[in-house]
């Protein structure tokens, strides 16, 4: 995983088994190592260094937020649980499940609990810095991709193109939103959108290739 800050990039690599976060340090090429610990797997940090991922050592695996070294399971549940996205005030978004078949997308504020804020989001995967989240919603068993103001806590559906599943992976700051939507033919092909409306554009494909995807 790549992420840029302030021009700079943050890699988190597998090692053995181990975590490891890479810090680039900008006067120099060499870097600062952390390690974050066996099983940790991280899949976010914010701007200002609160990770979000799952811990793998527990059975089923938990989600966690917090810096490296002080990183906090989400639920003391013993169901499972991931979070994939925080923002720089702290709040993470993920999954978990409320009993052994049904998941749910959450989102959590620091020092509350879990929060399923819709009963047919089933994943939140990405969270801006004005707390607006993407995610996968299941209504009338069709899967979509949604968009949610927690302001307003409203969700918005997104369209396909012509199919009947999509997915929403990303969100930034000025409300893009980026995906996969099924076309008539079953293929799922890249999106982007703008927060706020209800039309999906078509990102195309490589030559060569008949899917393609935006996150």
């Amino acid at each position: 995983m790549r992420i840029s800050l302030d021009g700079f990039q943050w890699r988190f690599r597998p090692f053995l088994g181990t975590v490891l976060l890479c810090v680039a340090i900008p006067s120099s090429a060499n870097y600062t190592i952390t390690d974050l610990g066996a099983n940790i797997r991280p899949y976010d940090i914010s701007n200002n260094g609160i990770i979000a991922g799952r811990n793998e050592s527990a059975s089923p695996f938990v989600g966690f937020v917090g810096a490296a070294g002080a990183f906090q399971p989400l639920s003391s549940s013993s169901l499972e649980s991931q979070a994939n996205a925080v923002n720089s005030s702290g709040l993470s978004v993920g999954y978990n499940f409320i009993d052994g078949v049904q998941r749910r997308a959450f989102l959590r504020a620091p020092g509350t609990t879990l929060s399923n804020f819709d009963a047919s989001a089933i994943e939140a995967s990405d969270v801006s810095e004005f707390d607006h989240i993407a995610g996968t919603t299941l209504f009338n068993g069709q899967r979509l991709g949604f968009v949610y103001s927690l302001q307003s806590q409203s969700l918005l559906s997104l369209p396909t193109f012509g199919g009947t599943e999509g997915r929403a992976n990303g969100i930034n700051n000025v409300g893009s939103v980026v995906g996969a939507a099924q076309d008539a033919s079953g293929a799922f092909i890249g999106f982007t959108a703008l927060y706020g409306g209800n039309n999906i554009r078509n990102l195309g494909t490589l030559t060569g290739f008949t899917d393609s995807e935006a996150n």
